[in-house]
C-alpha cells in the first residue's frame, strides 16, 4: 500500500516533495550509488528530492535539478560521525521540514534515526508521512560496533512500528523475517525491490570490452560464478560455493570470481 501511494502521489502535481535521510558519507561510501539511483528514479515519477547526507573532505558534485543534496561537513570517524550527524539533524531538520513542507520523509535504520525522533509530532502538524526504508539488515554483529549497529537497527524498527506511517523493505523474505521478529502486521510493510539502471548496465555496450578482459584474465573458455559484495558468511559466499557442486557435471572448467569490499580491521 505504501509503495503504491508513493507512486500515486507522483501523479499529483501539487504534492511531490520528498526528504530522504541516510547516514551516507558521499565522498567515501560506495553504496551511495543505490540511494542516488533510487532518488533519481523518484524524480522521474514527479518528485523533487531533498537528500540529507554528509561529506568528510570533499563535497559530492551531482547535477540533477530535482535532487537537492544537503551535505553536512563532518570528518568521518567510526562511531563518532554517526553521533555528530544525529546531532546535526536534531538542529537543522525542523527548519527544513517547515520550509520544504514535504509529502514524505524517508529514512534508513541506524543511529541517525534518533536525529528526528520528534518528526512524527511535527509531521502530523504538516501532514507529512514518515517511512522507514530497510535496504539491508545488520550482517556483522561481532564486537562493540556490531552490537551498536544491531541495537540501532532494532530501535529504528520498533520506533517506526509505533510512530511511523509504514516501512518499506527490499525483498519479500526479508519482510517475513522482520514481521516475525518484531511482530509487525504484514500490511504495514511494503516491498520496494532493487532495480537496475539500463543505461549503466546495458551488456550490449560492453561486449567487446568484456571479451577482451576475459581473454586477458585467462577466463575466455571458463564458466564464471560471480560474487560481488562483502566477503562475509551471511552475504551469499557460501551459496556461491555450493552452486559449483550443482553444476560441476555440466561444466568442466568453473571459476569462482570474487569482487569484494574488504572489511575494516577491528
Amino acid at each position: 500500500m505504501l509503495v503504491n501511494e508513493l507512486r500515486v502521489r507522483a501523479t499529483d502535481r501539487s504534492k511531490k516533495k520528498l526528504i530522504w535521510i541516510d547516514f551516507l558519507v558521499l565522498d567515501i561510501f560506495l553504496h551511495k550509488t543505490a540511494i542516488i539511483e533510487i532518488t533519481k528514479n523518484l524524480t522521474e515519477r514527479g518528485y523533487t528530492i531533498y537528500l540529507f547526507a554528509m561529506y568528510s573532505k570533499r563535497k559530492y558534485k551531482f547535477k540533477n535539478s530535482k535532487i537537492h543534496i544537503i551535505q553536512i561537513p563532518l570528518r568521518y570517524i567510526p562511531i563518532i560521525s554517526p553521533i555528530l550527524f544525529t546531532g546535526s539533524l536534531l538542529l537543522i531538520l525542523p527548519f527544513y521540514i517547515m520550509y520544504i513542507n514535504p509529502d514524505f520523509i524517508v529514512t534508513g535504520p541506524g543511529l541517525s534515526f534518533l536525529g528526528f525522533i520528534w518528526t512524527p509530532i511535527l509531521s502530523r502538524l504538516r501532514h507529512v508521512k514518515n517511512v522507514l526504508d530497510i535496504r539491508s539488515t545488520p550482517v556483522y554483529p561481532e564486537g562493540i560496533r556490531g552490537y551498536l549497529r544491531v541495537l540501532a537497527f532494532n530501535i529504528s524498527v520498533l520506533y517506526a512500528k509505533s510512530f511511523f506511517n509504514g516501512i518499506t523493505i527490499i525483498t519479500a523474505p526479508m519482510k517475513r523475517e522482520i514481521c516475525k521478529k518484531f511482530l509487525i502486521d504484514p500490511g504495514f510493510i511494503g516491498v520496494w525491490t532493487s532495480g537496475v539502471s539500463e543505461d549503466l548496465f546495458d551488456p550490449n555496450k560492453f561486449i567487446s570490452e568484456a571479451a577482451e578482459l576475459r581473454e586477458k584474465m585467462g577466463l575466455a573458455d571458463k564458466f564464471i560464478i560471480f560474487h560481488h559484495g562483502n566477503l562475509a558468511f551471511k552475504r551469499g559466499i557460501v551459496e556461491c560455493i555450493k552452486s559449483i557442486k550443482i553444476i560441476k557435471n555440466k561444466y568442466i572448467d568453473i571459476v569462482l570470481f570474487l569482487l569484494e569490499r574488504l572489511l575494516p580491521k577491528k
